[in-house]
């Protein structure tokens, strides 16, 4: 009785060997690099400012036609085509990679004095500010501030050359 049970526990020991063995030589589980510079639900979404060389467009919801219009006197309606991807593309644009700088730096990546600013009010009252300053050296990013955050981060380009243009082609619908 004594031998099984030996021949056990050393056979245990081993196994219990062999499953460590193959653990510590596991690749370790890859480290998430998605970051969003800010992470909303697009539909909380009420209104949009856009900033862009001092010209300013502003869109509304409108609850009672359930669409996206001008904030303007005729509270003219969004052509659907250019405006569909628009609250996805404003609920938190990926951040390509995060820079640690001083604040007093802000000039050096034209954020002192933006070049486009987003203003998104939400369905909560609450109101978020994005600044987006000049393009990162490579041309691929453009660096971007959350108001209030401490971080400067890099941006793809194509987000904000999408959101400038809502300002510079404003996507008015034809109508009938």
């Amino acid at each position: 009785m004594a031998r099984s049970a030996i021949s056990l526990l050393i056979g245990l020991a081993v196994i219990g060997a062999y499953v460590l063995a193959q653990v510590l030589n596991e690749d370790p589980l890859p480290v998430p690099t998605e970051t969003f510079i800010y992470s909303i639900n697009e539909r909380d979404i009420t209104s949009v400012e856009i900033t862009h060389n001092g010209d300013t467009r502003r869109f509304e919801w409108d609850e009672r036609s359930g669409e996206w219009v001008f904030d303007d006197v005729e509270r003219s309606p969004v052509a659907q085509d250019r405006w569909g991807g628009i609250p996805l593309l404003l609920s938190g644009p990926r951040v390509q990679r995060v820079l640690s700088v001083d604040q007093a730096d802000l000039w050096r990546y034209g954020l002192d004095e933006p070049l486009t600013s987003i203003r998104l009010g939400l369905s909560d009252g609450l109101r978020l500010t994005v600044h987006v300053g000049i393009p990162s050296p490579d041309g691929e990013n453009d660096y971007v501030v959350r108001e209030g955050s401490p971080q400067i981060v890099l941006v793809d380009r194509s987000w904000h050359e999408v959101l400038a243009r809502l300002v510079t082609a404003p996507p008015f619908a034809s109508r009938p």
